[in-house]
C-alpha cells in the first residue's frame, strides 16, 4: 500500500506541475491580450487551456482524495472507518437454512424460488417497520435466532434488542389486522 501512495503522491506532483505550466501559458496570453497583441489563435488556445486546467484540478482533488483515503482508511469527510461501521450500518450473514423456521417436526422442503417469494411477501408486510426494526424481527421471529445470538452477531445489547422487539411488535399489532389474512 505504501508503495501505491506513493505512486499517488507522484503522480499528484506531475498533476500540480502541468497545472503550473498551463497557469503560466494563460497568464503570457492574458498579458498579450491587456497589450492588444492577441491573435485568434491566442483565443483558441486560452478555451483549451481553461477547459485542460478545470480537468486538471478535478483530477487532482481526486487524487488528493484518494490519498487521505488510502493513508486513514477512511473517505475524506468520514468520522470513522470501514471497519468501524455503527452496529446499525453492519451486515449481517444468515445461514439461509434458518429463514422461516417452522417448530413443528414436519418441515416442508420449499424450492429457492418459493424461499424467495415468502421473503419479498414478508418484507411487504413489514413495509412498515424501520430497516433496523424489520431486520432484528425478521432474524428473531424468522430466522429464529435467540436474543444472545442476535446481540453475538450486531454488537448491540440485549436490552437495546428488546426494545427494538418491542416496538416492532407494537408497529405489527398496529398495522396488520389478522382479519384480514381470514376473509
Amino acid at each position: 500500500m505504501k508503495d501505491l501512495i506513493v505512486e499517488y503522491e507522484y503522480g499528484l506532483a506531475a498533476l500540480r506541475k502541468k497545472d503550473q505550466l498551463l497557469k503560466r501559458e494563460q497568464d503570457s496570453i492574458m498579458d498579450k491580450r491587456l497589450k492588444q497583441l492577441h491573435t485568434i489563435e491566442d483565443i483558441e488556445r486560452l478555451a483549451v487551456i481553461e477547459s485542460d486546467r478545470n480537468l486538471i484540478s478535478g483530477m487532482i482533488s481526486e487524487m488528493q482524495d484518494d490519498i487521505q483515503h488510502m493513508k486513514t482508511g477512511r473517505r475524506p469527510g468520514n468520522k470513522r472507518g470501514a471497519e468501524n461501521l455503527a452496529a446499525y450500518q453492519r451486515e449481517i450473514s444468515i445461514d439461509p437454512g434458518r429463514f422461516l423456521h417452522i417448530a413443528n417436526t414436519e418441515e416442508d422442503i420449499k424450492s429457492e424460488e418459493e424461499v424467495k417469494l415468502l421473503e419479498g411477501a414478508i418484507e411487504e408486510l413489514l413495509w412498515f417497520l424501520s430497516k433496523r426494526e424489520k431486520d432484528l424481527y425478521i432474524l428473531f421471529a424468522g430466522y429464529d435466532f435467540s436474543v444472545q445470538e442476535i446481540a453475538d452477531l450486531t454488537g448491540l445489547t440485549e436490552g437495546t434488542i428488546y426494545q427494538v422487539l418491542d416496538r416492532a411488535r407494537k408497529k405489527i399489532r398496529k398495522n396488520i389486522k389478522i382479519d384480514d389474512f381470514f376473509s
